[in-house]
């Protein structure tokens, strides 16, 4: 009976006293919603602290939702104290009791740079198989899609044109395009031009990855938020004329809130995938097993046109737990 008794003040103790970690969100969408937990998956894991998971949309439709400490858990916690964080190493694990509170914009591993954080993520899921374990395990949509052309290298292009909830787009999407004459100052492309980058990175990438891959046929599939994601596949087709591609993208009712986890889900299953700097398609990234992503590292404006620039060539191999990276451009 005693050691009854003591077996059970151990474990009282240990949930009582042991410390968590949850997170405010941004404001933003599904993409820094993804990247925001991921983050604060990997300090949990660093520390070995109990992640609580606020709620987000799109939460309840992910597997993590069964897995993960919610909002009601950390209400039922009861923690001691509460702390604020700006920085992973203001965890103190000899402090017990205690609720770490941390955000979007929450240094970790000592990345200052915002836009360093997606790809600095996937290192790590690479590096530490059991991180990538458990954030496939976490975000991977249970979802039936479609199925995929066999005996031909796959090729998924995530082209973000705002769908109509961001501002129309500043640049010209094709170098050979007319200047534009309206005012174009304020598209979403000035503000974010790594997430809006114009059509003709996109051709660019995928007639780069073409000669790497010694001009092998590729099935392109055009996953975009625009309303008329046939009208972009026929841009880009025109513009590769006696290449061995063939094109597809999705033939009707496409908008910007619909197919999301869909789209999430059956970009991950290509062999290869052209991205931007959004965050949505990396997450995709981050659930796939693609054979090499790409995806921009700057831009710059020259006139009307937006070039991107540095892009990186990305080529996981996890059997060693690496990836090599490539400057292409």
């Amino acid at each position: 009976m005693k050691q009854f008794i003591l077996i059970i003040i151990v474990l009282l103790s240990q949930y009582t006293f042991s410390s968590g970690i949850t997170f405010g969100l941004n404001g933003g969408r599904l993409g820094d919603n993804i990247l925001n937990y991921c983050k604060h998956k990997w300090i949990s894991l660093k520390y070995n602290i109990d992640l609580y998971v606020p709620d987000f949309k799109y939460k309840n439709k992910l597997p993590l939702h069964h897995y993960e400490k919610s909002k009601q858990d950390l209400q039922n916690a009861n923690f001691s104290q509460t702390k604020k964080l700006h920085h992973d190493s203001q965890i103190n694990t000899n402090i017990k009791n205690c609720i770490y509170v941390g955000n979007y914009y929450l240094t970790i591993d000592d990345i200052t740079n915002r836009d360093a954080w997606p790809n600095y993520i996937f290192k790590l899921s690479i590096e530490h198989p059991e991180f990538g374990a458990q954030l496939k395990k976490m975000l991977t949509p249970e979802i039936n899609h479609m199925p995929l052309p066999q005996d031909i290298i796959t090729v998924a292009l995530h082209i973000r044109k705002g769908g109509g909830v961001d501002l129309p787009l500043s640049s010209q999407q094709y170098i050979e395009d007319k200047p534009k004459t309206s005012n174009t100052s304020k598209g979403a492309d000035k503000y974010h031009p790594l997430k809006f980058p114009p059509e003709q990175y996109y051709l660019d990438q995928l007639l780069t990855l073409y000669t790497i891959l010694d001009e092998q046929p590729l099935y392109a599939y055009i996953f975009t938020d625009d309303k008329h994601p046939e009208k972009i596949t026929q841009r880009i087709q025109a513009h590769c004329k006696n290449k061995n591609i063939i094109f597809d993208c999705r033939k009707e009712d496409n908008v910007h809130n619909k197919n999301v986890l869909y789209d999430v889900c059956l970009m991950s299953k290509f062999d290869y995938l052209i991205r931007s700097g959004s965050h949505f398609p990396w997450i995709s990234q981050i659930i796939g097993n693609h054979k090499g992503i790409i995806f921009p590292q700057g831009s710059h404006w020259e006139g009307n046109n937006l070039i991107m620039g540095p892009i990186l060539f990305v080529e996981p191999n996890r059997k060693s737990n690496i990836i090599v990276e490539t400057k292409i451009s």
